[in-house]
């Protein structure tokens, strides 16, 4: 079990690093990230969260916020969303670099399950709220 679990994260550490990477914003439209207007890529549904000050932290306002766009991409399939998971996976592979791997999925009352992808995460400096960009896998 251990040896397939190694496996696995390996993989995807592998596909990761091997996928197309997304744009990174330079420029804001309307105060912005341009993908907070137009979530979606490559034919793919995006979805937009946010999070204002959380008082167990960052970390707690990001997977909020997290949370908050893979519902957003559920709400645009017409579904009914039940329950979130977020699972991270850390692997080194020599030592010197490690790889940290975070997939999400969502469960929905229609009993399917939407995974997703974080793209971006943006802090807006005027609010300090957290926003991410999450495309379905």
């Amino acid at each position: 079990m251990y040896k397939l679990l190694i496996l696995a994260i390996l993989s995807l550490a592998i596909i990761s690093c091997s996928a197309k990477d997304y744009p990174i914003d330079d420029g804001l439209v309307n105060g912005k990230p341009s993908w907070y207007w137009s979530p979606g890529y490559e034919g793919k549904l995006g979805g937009v969260g946010e999070a204002g000050f959380n008082v167990y932290g960052v970390s707690e306002q990001r997977k909020l916020a997290t949370s908050r766009a893979i519902e957003d991409i559920a709400r645009q399939k017409g579904l009914t969303v039940s329950s979130s998971q977020a699972v991270s996976h850390s692997a080194a592979s020599d030592g010197t670099a490690s790889v940290n791997i975070e997939s999400y999925s969502v469960h929905t009352v229609e009993g399917m399950t939407i995974s997703a992808r974080v793209r971006q995460v943006w802090q807006d400096p005027s609010t300090d709220r957290i926003i991410v960009w999450a495309t379905e896998e």
